[in-house]
């Protein structure tokens, strides 16, 4: 029978180390199955509310058949740096696919 009192007790009190915590954390310091505890939290609405969301989707996979044949480019914006970075305010990144070689250009607007 799982001790519902001291659960709460440990969860609901900021001064314990395991409090608001996970599930893991809960169940190594009270004792209990992890099981049980996990039953205990999903009736609780502090750790519904605050329970970090997995967001799982399917991506689209990238085929690079050799060298250099596909590449990937992203533009990295620094110009509240500029004035230390001798007037360059942007970084244009291009990483290759299949060998994931990064190469890293200063560029001082995005007209170059």
């Amino acid at each position: 029978m799982v001790n519902l009192g001291r659960l709460r007790k440990l969860y609901f009190n900021p001064k314990e180390p395991s409090s608001f915590g996970s599930v893991k954390r809960l169940s190594k310091a009270s004792g209990v199955h992890w099981h049980d505890v996990q039953k205990w939290l999903s009736h609780q609405g502090v750790y519904i509310l605050h329970k970090p969301v997995l967001y799982k989707f399917q991506r689209r996979k990238t085929i690079a058949y050799g060298i250099n044949e596909l590449r990937q480019r992203d533009l990295l914006d620094m110009q509240k740096l500029s004035r230390y970075k001798k007037g360059n305010r942007y970084i244009l990144t291009i990483i290759d696919v299949m060998s994931l070689y990064l190469r890293a250009f200063p560029i001082k607007d995005k007209k170059s």
